[in-house]
C-alpha cells in the first residue's frame, strides 16, 4: 500500500479541497462559494444543486435523494493509505471524526495519525449527464437566472471519506480518553502497537474528509 501525506493527496486532484468543517449531511451536488482575498476558504451555499435547477419542489427532492443515495466505493483509493503529521492544517483538528486535541495532549507527544482505505462518492454517469441537461435547459429558460444563482459557485462531483482513522500517541503519555475521545463520530478503540504507542482508532464515522469541487461554468 502506498502511504501519502494529506497535502500530497490533495495534490493529487485538481479541485480538491480537505475540509475543516464537515457532517454527515454533506453530499453530492451541493453548492459551496469560496471566499476571501484569494478564495482561500469554503462557504456552503446552504442548498443543494437539485434546487437551484427550476425543478418542481418533489423533482428537486426526488434528485436530492438520488445524489444521496450514491455509493462509497474503495475504487483507485484502495492502494493508499494517508499517514502524517497530526492535522491538515499543523492543529489537533481532525473534522471528519469530531476529534480535537488541543489542550488535551501534548502535540510532541502525538506521533501520526493515518487513515486507510479511502472511499469516495463520485457524480458520473447518467446523474451526472441529467444535471448538465437540466443546467442547459435552465440557461435557455432563464440566462440571469443561472448567471446570478449558479454559474459561479461550486458543485460537490467527489466526497472523500476515512472510515477508519488511526492515531498514534507515544508511550507512556497520559490521556484522558473521555476529554480527547468522548465526542468522537464513530467507535473508538484503545490498543498498542509493536513499540507499545497508544493507538486509538476510530471507525464508522460517516463525516468527509475532502471535496472535490468543479465551478458550474466548467461543469457542462
Amino acid at each position: 500500500m502506498k502511504t501519502i501525506t494529506v497535502r500530497e493527496f490533495a495534490r493529487m486532484y485538481d479541485g480538491l479541497e480537505l475540509l475543516t468543517h464537515t457532517n454527515a449531511s454533506l453530499q453530492l451536488g451541493d453548492l459551496f462559494d469560496k471566499k476571501g482575498m484569494f478564495n482561500n476558504y469554503l462557504d456552503f451555499s446552504g442548498y443543494n444543486v437539485s434546487y437551484k435547477l427550476g425543478l418542481s419542489p418533489e423533482g428537486a427532492g426526488d434528485l436530492k435523494n438520488r445524489l444521496r443515495m450514491v455509493d462509497a466505493v474503495h475504487g483507485e483509493f484502495a492502494g493508499i493509505s494517508i499517514k502524517d503529521e497530526f492535522s491538515v492544517h499543523g492543529d489537533m483538528i481532525i473534522p471528519s471524526v469530531n476529534v480535537n486535541l488541543s489542550g488535551k495532549v501534548e502535540q510532541s507527544r502525538v506521533k501520526y495519525f493515518e487513515i486507510g482505505q479511502i472511499q469516495t462518492k463520485i457524480l458520473r454517469d447518467r446523474l451526472r449527464y441529467e444535471i448538465q441537461m437540466l443546467i442547459e435547459d435552465l440557461i435557455d429558460r432563464d440566462r440571469r437566472e443561472y448567471r446570478q444563482e449558479l454559474r459561479d459557485l461550486y458543485i460537490a462531483e467527489a466526497l472523500y471519506y476515512s472510515p477508519d482513522i488511526r492515531i498514534v500517541v507515544e508511550k507512556g503519555t497520559e490521556v484522558d480518553t473521555e476529554a480527547a475521545f468522548g465526542e468522537v463520530y464513530g467507535e473508538m478503540e484503545m490498543g498498542y502497537d509493536s513499540e507499545k504507542n497508544q493507538v486509538f482508532t476510530i471507525k464508522g464515522s460517516g463525516y468527509p474528509f475532502a471535496v472535490d469541487l468543479k465551478k458550474i461554468k466548467h461543469f457542462m
